[in-house]
């Protein structure tokens, strides 16, 4: 389960970003932009049911309640262990926590869940975990993950790119220069 942008014109891209590295580390920040903007996510759909997740089951609450089961008491989905909510972490799309997939390419980055990285407590792989919740299933309902980015994400990212473009283009004056 990931999500993937690749980017048209990557000679081009090379050619205005001055080659491959400066080009690698704006897609490393749009990856991070939006693995941070999907990490920010599920912590609040987590803890608001309904806001966009549906509320766990009264069977399921019961069955985690604590104590006497007197008061109030809340309840986080999808944050029993907390593995699948770490693996967003944006932090994460340089070093990859466990579970976490990220593939940076000079045109393309794609980040997710790892295919090969199995959940501890199951016989799922992260991927097909996160793709449980993200669909549903007769059992369980759909509790996406991977969505569009917020219009406050995307436009960090129209601005890191904006400003990447900028630099790179004061570097390349700088050095016709000498």
């Amino acid at each position: 389960m990931a999500t993937r942008w690749n980017f048209k014109g990557a000679k081009n891209l090379e050619r205005m970003f001055g080659g491959d590295r400066n080009l690698r580390e704006l897609m490393l920040l749009i990856g991070a932009l939006y693995m941070g903007d999907m990490h920010a996510r599920y912590v609040r759909a987590s803890r608001t049911p309904g806001n966009p997740w549906k509320d766990l089951a009264d069977s399921t609450k019961r069955r985690r309640r604590k104590g006497t089961g007197e008061g109030v008491v809340s309840f986080a989905i999808l944050r029993d262990l907390g593995l699948l909510l770490n693996a967003l972490a944006p932090r994460g799309i340089r070093h990859g926590p466990g579970g976490q997939l990220r593939m940076i390419t000079r045109t393309t980055v794609r980040a997710g869940y790892s295919q090969s990285a199995r959940h501890p407590d199951t016989d799922f792989t992260y991927a097909e975990l996160a793709n449980v919740h993200q669909q549903g299933n007769s059992k369980l309902p759909a509790r996406p993950i991977f969505v569009e980015p917020s219009p406050e994400a995307s436009e960090r990212m129209r601005r890191v790119i904006r400003q990447t473009i900028e630099r790179v283009g004061d570097m390349g004056r700088k050095r016709r220069r000498r």
